[in-house]
């Protein structure tokens, strides 16, 4: 807010955004870019297909899978406090977004 000009901030909105950009760490880009999550989703989908279940689509940040019963599994992923998404209108979909780094052994303790 800028006192001398009213709804006008003492920067532009171009400006603080190139700004912005300027400093967001390389890391960070190409996680938004997505190409650091893509070894993440081939191993999450091989993981699923060896423990039954067939890709459906999904992004670089989350995978949607058909199962035999969204519900049972979901409720498996759960005792292992991993957070998946069933769908009311197809009782087959589960939805999973890519694991934290260092939480790949408790999904692969919960497919078990």
């Amino acid at each position: 807010f800028n006192d001398q000009h009213p709804g006008q901030t003492p920067i532009d909105m171009l400006t603080g955004c190139a700004e912005g950009m300027r400093v967001i760490p390389e890391r960070c880009r190409l996680l938004f870019d997505g190409k650091i999550r893509l070894p993440d989703a081939a191993r999450l989908d091989e993981m699923m297909h060896t423990a039954g279940a067939a890709i459906v689509g999904g992004t670089t940040l989350f995978r949607l899978y058909d199962v035999e019963n969204a519900l049972a599994w979901q409720s498996q992923f759960a005792q292992h406090r991993i957070w998946s998404r069933i769908f009311p209108y197809n009782k087959r979909w589960l939805r999973l977004g890519m694991p934290h780094p260092l939480h790949w052994e408790r999904l692969n303790a919960a497919l078990k």
